[in-house]
């Protein structure tokens, strides 16, 4: 994080705050003065292009204000409860107090399910230095943690910076008793750097790939040209900041981000330097779904990868220590994020971190597993080679198609899909948690929660379509959507051929489809009149089921789970 002090800021925001068009407004309710941390939390959103409105508010009137709260006019909201000093002071007992913060969050819970759109964050309490009350406060967190979560609230855990700069640093008592301002610079500084981060990540689309550099990048030095016992790598001395950031990105990679490698070298240098150096180096070689290590142009590489992967450029992010490399990539594939690299090794995982490309706040069992499912893409794109007929290729996969229908297990993965799907997504549509249960409850709907396996291995939930029942014979195609992994295997094909029967079976004679056009689902755009639906307008498609026919392609072999 960058040491900048308040006065610092102060002049920056006095400088910058004009400039700023994307503005949104926010709200700190606190029992303290919160002056401090909303001009650092400011400065860290300008410095991200985003400016806060911040909101009038009166400190240590929470419960009042949370009464009168008209959360449509707010697009963040943050509840911050400081517990030691009221608890010190004040000599409330912390059974009476755990009441009090129940009570505000039941409030929140309510505000959320009147607006789904409001975005609440909420401070655990801070574990203070009575070990008494730290038990209680540990176990008073946790409960209130599952509660926020479970209702789509955001629980925001400050002890985490609090261990980090301990009580003394933490809090500004002086500045307390003249201001009602209790945090000291340190602590605002972190907890604003902290929420920008989480505000962010929200707010920016989660990148798919990160391409890595390795001579300068992932290790010290140029593999080639010098000796192996000479490149910095390991725990101690100058390999300490790069062993650093190699774990940083196997955490990465562990949390379902994509590796790949684009490196001037020689592809036999860089395999014997990983094999060598495997007990030196979190990362290995398997680490990476795609490795470019030749003498063409990075551009070129990271084309072919975008090409491999079946992801947008637009998903990929480039990370190399080389400014002439950086510039290169930004000239002729400006759709790639390019990370913007200090000279200084030790920077490198605060570089990588505060870009927010892949800040998550919940990981997914398909997220985790995402490495190992592009695993299973590049085992059958080598074993395509082996096939003249691309039918015969896809007959070989001996494909299974899972049907289940959205459930608590999936619903999570579903809501991730309607947000990230974007090239076969017919329509587009967005909801967040709380906006998808509210339209599975309020329509009579058929979901179709797809997951495909083939004789490498489970790809996953990849699909999602729900149809919409508008009379007893006929049904709307709400959301139908694939995941880039699967397409090329004709697979949006056969369950649109799939789900007619389905439906045709239970009494439905007319299906209607929808397609709005983006930029990235317009290759899809006569998806439906391809497959014999009659165009009425520019979106709006129907078919009636009589005239299908069941495939007889046999790539498939389907199993319905929808009990």
């Amino acid at each position: 994080m960058k040491k900048v002090n308040y006065i610092e800021a102060l002049d920056f925001i006095d400088k910058k705050l004009n400039k700023v068009k994307n503005k949104f407004n926010l709200k700190i309710l606190s029992n303290f003065n919160s002056f401090y941390l909303e001009n650092f939390f400011q400065y860290f959103l300008l410095k991200k292009e985003l400016r806060g409105n911040f909101l009038k508010t009166d400190f240590d009137q929470i419960e009042q204000q949370l009464i009168k709260l008209d959360g449509k006019k707010i697009d963040y909201l943050i509840i911050i409860n400081d517990n030691n000093f009221l608890l010190d002071n004040q000599k409330i007992p912390i059974s009476e107090y755990f009441l009090r913060i129940k009570k505000q969050i039941n409030n929140l819970i309510n505000l959320k399910e009147k607006n789904s759109k409001l975005n609440i964050l909420f401070f655990g309490l801070i574990e203070n230095n009575s070990k008494k009350n730290n038990l209680k406060i540990k176990k008073f967190n946790k409960g209130i943690k599952i509660l926020i979560e479970k209702n789509h609230l955001t629980f925001f855990n400050v002890n985490d910076i609090f261990k980090l700069l301990k009580y003394k640093n933490f809090y500004d008592k002086k500045n307390h008793d003249i201001s009602k301002i209790l945090y000291s610079e340190e602590a605002a500084k972190n907890i604003a750097n902290q929420i920008t981060n989480l505000i962010i990540s929200e707010k920016r689309p989660q990148k798919k790939c990160l391409v890595l550099d390795l001579d300068d990048t992932l290790w010290g030095g140029t593999i080639g040209e010098t000796e192996n016992k000479n490149i910095k790598i390991g725990k101690k001395g100058q390999g300490k900041d790069f062993f650093k950031f190699q774990k940083f990105i196997k955490n990465l990679n562990d949390k379902g981000v994509i590796l790949a490698i684009a490196s001037k070298n020689n592809q036999k240098d860089v395999k014997d330097f990983f094999h060598k150096n495997k007990k030196k180096m979190p990362l290995n070689l398997k680490d990476f779904t795609v490795v470019k290590a030749n003498w063409e142009q990075k551009y070129k590489n990271i084309n072919a990868i975008s090409k491999e992967l079946n992801i947008g450029k637009d998903s990929i992010v480039f990370f190399d220590n080389s400014k002439f490399e950086r510039e290169q990539i930004k000239k002729f594939i400006p759709e790639v994020e390019v990370i913007e690299v200090s000279n200084k090794p030790r920077d490198f995982i605060k570089n990588l971190e505060e870009s927010y490309f892949f800040t998550k706040n919940k990981i997914l069992k398909e997220d985790s597993n995402k490495k190992k499912q592009y695993k299973i893409l590049e085992k059958a794109k080598k074993f395509k080679d082996t096939f003249k007929s691309n039918l015969d290729f896809l007959k070989s996969l001996k494909m299974k198609l899972l049907i289940n229908k959205i459930n608590k297990y999936n619903f999570s993965r579903c809501v991730q899909m309607i947000n990230k799907t974007n090239q076969f997504n017919l329509t587009s549509t967005r909801y967040n948690e709380i906006q998808f249960k509210k339209y599975i409850n309020s329509n009579n709907l058929n979901s179709f929660v797809i997951s495909l396996s083939d004789k490498f291995g489970d790809h996953g939930i990849t699909g999602l379509i729900i149809t919409n029942k508008k009379n007893n014979n006929f049904v709307k195609i709400d959301l139908f959507l694939l995941s880039c992994r699967i397409l090329g295997r004709e697979v949006e094909n056969f369950l649109i051929n799939e789900i007619i029967i389905y439906l045709r079976d239970r009494g439905i004679k007319k299906i209607q489809g929808i397609y709005y056009k983006t930029k990235k689902n317009f290759p899809f755009k006569d998806f439906y009149k391809k497959n014999g639906f009659r165009k009425l307008n520019n979106n709006n498609f129907y078919i009636n089921t009589d005239t299908v026919k069941k495939d007889k392609t046999k790539l498939f072999r389907v199993k319905y789970e929808r009990n």
